[in-house]
């Protein structure tokens, strides 16, 4: 770590020279010379030895206080000495008839030694407060460095919104009546059409998802291949089958009650009611699914989804453009009617979107 004089001394630095031989000059440098030679000048224009000594206070103190103030330690220094030397090669005032040799001494000695002393305490004080400028310069530097990166950092998030949102709006439809339109197909759907359309609409409605489809036989729920999205067949437990069967509502892993039923078997499991009855005939499972779309509004979401199937299951004709409009035009919450309505069916079903809407 530099002490107070080397930096004052070497910062900001010059140098001249030639090839090999450099001379490292203080910036101060110029104003000492420029400080000392008028005095000097004055000195020897006027006639009688000693002109400056004899005033009180000493000329001299002028480049040593301004020197110190200004750049610190190691200029007030530098100027306290040349003004020392100056003096002496000047002369000092002459010894009266009545001075002993300690008070000679004490009148000749005593301003070199107060240029000294004021130039330590002056110049001392000024580097803690180069230092404290430096510190506050680098901090604001600093700062600048991170503001700018903070601004070139929104730009592209902007840009990226911007283009996300260019993306959204050339991409799919995922509009209100769009979601309609993919329960409305998976509800009419031919049984070589019915895999597909149950993909598009739980992509349309869920996002990336893993579904199976269990079907009734003989008091049974087994895994219909020919509906679900999987290849692998879906375990189905007895506890799992008891719930569906008996609570005849949406089984959810976030609720610790049908978290045993479930036995990692599916994430969401909801029943799939006869239409017109309270009869199960059937079940949606989702198995896998994005994390960030898991909530209560998935369980609603299912519970339509799984309305709709119930056409297929049931082979019943359903009319689902009457009853949009007929939602549409009487208001209310689209999660509060798909409360009340999901799942349960009836020849002409309600079919809200879910509280949270989700795109593929």
């Amino acid at each position: 770590m530099q002490s107070p004089f080397h930096k004052s001394l070497y910062s900001n630095s010059f140098q001249f020279g030639f090839g090999a031989w450099k001379v490292v000059l203080a910036p101060w440098f110029l104003e000492l010379v420029l400080l000392f030679l008028p005095l000097v000048l004055v000195e020897l224009a006027l006639p009688g030895p000693a002109r400056l000594a004899a005033m009180n206070p000493h000329p001299f103190w002028i480049p040593v206080l301004l020197l110190s103030t200004q750049h610190g330690l190691a200029a007030g220094l530098s100027a306290a000495a040349t003004a020392t030397v100056i003096a002496s090669i000047l002369g000092w005032p002459t010894q009266g008839g009545g001075e002993d040799l300690y008070d000679y001494s004490n009148r000749v000695w005593r301003e070199p030694i107060m240029w000294i002393g004021a130039a330590i305490v002056l110049g001392c004080l000024r580097v803690q407060q180069i230092d404290k400028v430096a510190v506050l310069r680098n901090q604001f530097l600093n700062a600048n460095v991170q503001r700018q990166d903070v601004a070139e950092q929104y730009e592209r998030i902007r840009l990226h919104v911007e283009g996300l949102e260019r993306q959204i709006a050339s991409g799919e439809d995922n509009s209100l009546a769009s979601a309609f339109t993919k329960l409305e197909q998976l509800a009419t759907a031919d049984q070589d059409q019915l895999g597909p359309a149950l993909a598009a609409a739980v992509a349309h409605w869920v996002g990336p998802a893993v579904i199976s489809v269990l079907l009734r036989r003989d008091d049974k729920l087994i895994d219909h291949p020919g509906f679900g999205m999987t290849s692998s067949p879906c375990p189905v437990s007895n506890e799992l089958e008891a719930a569906l069967m008996r609570g005849k509502r949406v089984l959810s892993l976030l609720r610790a009650e049908d978290a045993a039923s479930l036995n990692n078997a599916a994430l969401f499991a909801a029943p799939v009611f006869a239409i017109g009855s309270d009869k199960v005939v059937g079940a949606l499972l989702l198995r896998s699914v994005d994390p960030m779309r898991i909530d209560g509004n998935l369980e609603v979401v299912l519970s339509v989804i799984a309305g709709a199937l119930a056409h297929q299951i049931g082979k019943q004709p359903v009319v689902i453009n009457f009853e949009r409009d007929r939602l549409a035009n009487r208001g209310g919450s689209a999660e509060d009617h798909a409360h009340r309505n999901a799942g349960r069916g009836a020849e002409l079903m309600d079919l809200p979107a879910p509280a949270t809407r989700v795109a593929s």
